[in-house]
């Protein structure tokens, strides 16, 4: 579980399962925004620090899981991150915001659609909606990317 903010002042948990999507999101208030199932949340910490904690939950850092997508798939910037196990893998796939920062976006919980001006607009299955500043081609080397190290690392 993760702690969250629920956007009205309390805390909520919130299972790592149900992220759909952790992006960048910096207010007066709050640095990250979490996407998940049951709703939109918010968190006090930078992204880099709400992914690592999410990779804590299972046992690793972010750095050692990012160290590991690089040698196990040749990437060098921005890898596709395993994150958790057997039936629990999720693999988080970095890619840069079309204003600024970064987003996350949780393999199998999101459909994509690419726009003329070479961004990709992303729907996750709770209904937000982003634009991403990456073009069709890359965008879908960076989709056969994950879902390679899905497949490696299936049971």
């Amino acid at each position: 579980m993760v702690i969250v903010l629920n956007g009205l002042g309390g805390y909520r948990h919130i299972e790592w399962l149900s992220i759909q999507a952790v992006e960048t999101y910096e207010t007066e208030h709050y640095m990250t925004r979490i996407i998940a199932s049951q709703g939109v949340y918010y968190s006090t910490c930078r992204i880099n620090t709400f992914m690592n904690r999410i990779c804590h939950l299972n046992g690793s850092t972010y750095e050692g899981r990012v160290i590991a997508a690089r040698k196990l798939l040749s990437v060098l910037r921005q890898p596709p991150i395993l994150i958790g196990y057997s039936t629990n893998m999720i693999i988080a796939i970095p890619f840069p915001k079309a204003d600024k920062g970064s987003i996350y976006l949780f393999q199998r919980q999101f459909t994509a659609k690419a726009l003329d001006d070479g961004t990709t607009l992303i729907k996750t299955h709770q209904g937000s909606e982003f634009i991403i500043t990456i073009g069709q081609r890359a965008f879908k080397r960076r989709m056969d990317q994950a879902e390679m190290f899905f497949q490696m690392m299936k049971p």
